[in-house]
């Protein structure tokens, strides 16, 4: 556990900032924080950079297609990773499809069991549309990923898995060399960023299972959607 501000200092002796006994001044530390609150932002699309794998559940109404993502305790996450549907104690897998697939849907206001879902992604907060329509009261899982931290403030305390502070000290440190130093960082602060960075993606790895695509011939039914646009 350590605080924002431990890693900004840390961060800034690493760039040659400040000396070990000297601390940064009010401004140079809202510098860093905000750079480093952008740094963790955009760590947060790499898939393999997101830790904190979380499940949130809600409940639909009968008839109703559209969900915000504002219903969730968490917020808007980053992707959805898998969802599931019960009801009575049964559970529905739903599959998650892409927009084009969404849109060649031609009658979507059809009530049923859902067997898939549309996010768009949208901000601040994105929606889930259903295919069918749930007919009832379903209770929904969904299993997601969400950035690595909300918006700290100097303040903040963080609590991270092993390695991730490591990281984020050796890549704010080169993030915020110019803005103080002139030049490249020295090859030595690359080279502790990209180590730090590789140890979290080799512990995040997660290899995938290569599938043939079945492409049906119009028409073809087989497949249990009836339509050539798949």
């Amino acid at each position: 556990m350590t605080t924002a501000v431990d890693l900004i200092t840390d961060a800034a002796f690493a760039a040659q900032v400040i000396g070990q006994d000297q601390t940064l001044s009010s401004g140079d530390a809202q510098l860093i924080l905000r750079r480093l609150n952008r740094m963790l932002d955009s760590a947060s699309n790499e898939k393999q950079m997101i830790f904190l794998n979380d499940s949130e559940t809600f409940n639909t109404v009968a008839g109703q297609q559209a969900y915000s993502t504002s219903l969730l305790t968490g917020g808007r996450p980053v992707s959805i990773n898998s969802m599931r549907m019960t009801l009575n104690g049964i559970d529905y897998p739903v599959e998650q499809i892409d927009q084009l697939k969404w849109n060649a849907i031609p009658v979507k206001d059809i009530d049923a069991i859902p067997t898939w879902f549309y996010y768009d992604g949208a901000m601040p907060n994105a929606t889930m549309f259903f295919y069918p329509r749930p007919y009832a009261v379903f209770t929904v899982e969904i299993y997601c990923q969400r950035v690595l931290s909300s918006p700290l403030v100097l303040a903040s305390t963080i609590t991270m898995p092993p390695g991730y502070e490591a990281w984020i000290v050796a890549a704010l440190a080169v993030d915020i060399w110019g803005s103080f130093k002139k030049g490249d960082p020295p090859a030595s602060m690359l080279k502790a960023m990209v180590d730090a960075k590789s140890v979290i993606k080799r512990t995040n790895f997660q290899p995938l299972e290569m599938a043939v695509p079945f492409s049906p011939s119009p028409g073809d039914v087989s497949n249990g959607f009836p339509y050539p646009y798949w």
